[in-house]
Order: C-alpha cells, then sequence, then structure tokens
C-alpha cells in the first residue's frame, strides 16, 4: 500500500509542469555532455563556465517567454505586442550569446564553439558593433527557432487543457440538465395521482397497491436510477408504461389515446429522453375538460434509430399565454439543451401546432 502511494506520487510529480520541465532539461543536457565531453585543451573550468553561461542565457531566454510574455500577451491575444517583444527578446539574448562565443575566441583560440553550444555556427571575432550585430543574427534565427518549438508546446498543451475543461464542463451541464428535467415532472401529476390513489383506498379497489407501486418506481427510477449515463430500452418502457397508466387514472375515457413503446433490439440510451414530449402531449390534451382528448405517442428505435412522436389536441380557444407555452415549454427547452449536449448534429427536433394539434417530432442517431 505503502509503495502504491509512493508511485503515485512518483507519477503525480512526473505529470505535473515542473516535473516535466526539470525531465526535459536534464535529458536535454545530459545527452550534449554526453556527446560532447570536455575537451583537454583548456581546464575543464573554463568549458563548464562558457557552457554554464551559454545554457543560463537559453533558459533566460526560454522561461522569460514561457512565464511572462507568452502568459501576458500571446494567451490574452495580444499577438503585435507579444511579437514585439518576443523579437526583441530573442535578438538581444542572442547578442548575448554571440558576446560570450566572442570572448571564448579571442581569449582561448584552441577552444571550438562546438564543444560549449548547441549550435556551430562561428561568430565574427571583433568587438565591432557591425561584427556583434552580424553575430548576433547569426544566432537570432536558431533561437526563434528555439522559442516558437516552446510555443507549439505551449499551444498543444493549452488545446489539450481547454479540450478537458470543455469535456469537464459538457459532462456537468449533461448532469445539470438531466437534474433539472427530473425536476420539471409536473407537480399536478404528483398531486392528481395521489388522489386518485385516495379514491382507489376510499372505494378499497385492487387497483389502488399496484398504483402505488407503479408511482413508487417511478419516483425511485428519477431519484436513483437514472444517475447512470444509459439505461435499457426495456428499463425506459416500464418506466414510460408505468407513467402513462398513472395519467390515464384521472380520465374516464380513453379510447383516442394511443401509446406505441417499440425497439428492434435491445439498446442503451440516455434515461428520460421521452419524458418532456410524453409530459407535454398529457399537460396540454387534457388540461381542458372534454369530449375529444386525443394523444398519438409513439417511441420507437429501429436500425439505431430513435424516434418520438408525439400529437396531441389542444382547445383552440386557449389563452395567449397558455398558446406561447405550448410554442416552448421548459420540458422541450430543456430536452433540446440535451440532446445538443448528448448527440451534436446526430438529432433532429421540430414542433408545430396548429388550431387544435400539437406535434412533437424527434429523431436521434444513436449508432
Amino acid at each position: 500500500m505503502m509503495m502504491s502511494a509512493m508511485w503515485h506520487k512518483v507519477f503525480t510529480w512526473i505529470q505535473s509542469r515542473l516535473g516535466r520541465n526539470i525531465i526535459f532539461w536534464v535529458l536535454f543536457l545530459g545527452e550534449w555532455w554526453y556527446e560532447v565531453p570536455i575537451p583537454k585543451d583548456y581546464p575543464a573550468a573554463w568549458y563548464i563556465l562558457f557552457r554554464m553561461v551559454y545554457t543560463l542565457l537559453v533558459l533566460i531566454l526560454t522561461y522569460g517567454n514561457n512565464l511572462f510574455l507568452v502568459p501576458r500577451f500571446l494567451a490574452k491575444k495580444k499577438y503585435w505586442q507579444y511579437l514585439v517583444l518576443a523579437i526583441s527578446a530573442t535578438y538581444f539574448m542572442s547578442f548575448c550569446i554571440a558576446l560570450n562565443f566572442n570572448i571564448m575566441g579571442q581569449r582561448f583560440p584552441k577552444m571550438k564553439i562546438e564543444e560549449i553550444s548547441f549550435i556551430t555556427t562561428e561568430v565574427p571575432l571583433s568587438y565591432s558593433w557591425k561584427d556583434m550585430l552580424d553575430g548576433a543574427t547569426n544566432y537570432f534565427f536558431f533561437m526563434v527557432e528555439w522559442v516558437f518549438s516552446f510555443n507549439m508546446a505551449w499551444y498543444i498543451t493549452n488545446y489539450a487543457k481547454q479540450q478537458k475543461l470543455f469535456e469537464e464542463t459538457r459532462k456537468k451541464q449533461v448532469e445539470t440538465e438531466l437534474a433539472f428535467l427530473k425536476g420539471q415532472m409536473n407537480p399536478h401529476f404528483l398531486f392528481n395521482t395521489l388522489n386518485n390513489i385516495y379514491g382507489l383506498a376510499l372505494k378499497k379497489s385492487e387497483q389502488a397497491p399496484e398504483t402505488v407501486l407503479k408511482l413508487s418506481s417511478i419516483l425511485r427510477y428519477l431519484l436513483y436510477e437514472s444517475e447512470v449515463k444509459a439505461v435499457s430500452f426495456e428499463k425506459e418502457k416500464e418506466v414510460m408504461n408505468a407513467y402513462i397508466d398513472l395519467e390515464l387514472l384521472r380520465l374516464q375515457d380513453s379510447k383516442n389515446l394511443h401509446f406505441h413503446i417499440s425497439a428492434d433490439k435491445e439498446y442503451e440510451l440516455p434515461p428520460l429522453l421521452w419524458l418532456p414530449v410524453l409530459e407535454n402531449a398529457f399537460k396540454h390534451a387534457t388540461r381542458v375538460i372534454t369530449d375529444n382528448y386525443f394523444i398519438e405517442y409513439h417511441f420507437d428505435i429501429k436500425d439505431n434509430v430513435l424516434e418520438i412522436y408525439s400529437k396531441n389536441n389542444h382547445k383552440g380557444s386557449l389563452a395567449e399565454d397558455d398558446k406561447n407555452e405550448i410554442h416552448g415549454g421548459m420540458g422541450l427547452e430543456n430536452l433540446s439543451k440535451r440532446l445538443a449536449l448528448l448527440f451534436p448534429g446526430k438529432y433532429s427536433m421540430t414542433s408545430k401546432t396548429g388550431d387544435f394539434y400539437y406535434v412533437t417530432e424527434v429523431k436521434v442517431d444513436l449508432s
């Protein structure tokens, strides 16, 4: 157990920014020192000194760019400011590197530039401004490539972070939408169902226990069993049928209410996609006492395509506020958002209304 915890800490450190940087420089400089051992033309201290100065200048440029210029300018899309400052800093450090090589070459003529540098471009051995600037220019383009390579690494890392953040945000949003959907069940449904159960209990009807079980199963499913990403079609069908049966309890005549639920094979699908459509149909088709209740509802899956179809009547004399609600209630709006999150580019959802009928159609590619 202790060994496992220790390795976990090691891997965590390796994946950290500090760990990655240390490992990179150890490997990079280690290979350089291994490939180019210290020659014997002069005391080793001088070679080490020039190598350290050169390495320090490269580190200053690298981390000045990574820790200051990139987060303050490039990450904030201040491209022109970044470009001016990065070019200026790169040229100045190139000048310092060329000066270091110039001092080395003049004081220790037997030293070779490839023995202390990653690159082997010679510099003019002169302290005149023209020669010094020419020497700096020799290294400038290489250092630009060096900085560019770290910028690309930053872009890749930043993109990965943004993707991870997007996925986490998307997951949380889906969970929030699902939690909201659970709370969308019309409280009138619960109120009416409890009243119906009370009436059945007074009559000592044999339906009362079964009705209580159906309501209990729906509530348990909403609260606990729908937390998963996907559930079986059979489970969804069971809960749908229980919901329909409980809604029908309060209606005297259901001959014009038709429901069809089928699938050509077993499927796993996100829970409760049906709830807003079915609830909307009952809510608007049966909200006014009338002799012509009508609902046609289909929930079918065939060849990996889910189709939800609902057509219900509504009274043509509804108030303007009710008409607006029919055109797009919170439940259907919430369903549209869930579909966009769960099946981007793989679904369609349309709603249309007439004087007496309202139709909702949803198609989802589950493949």
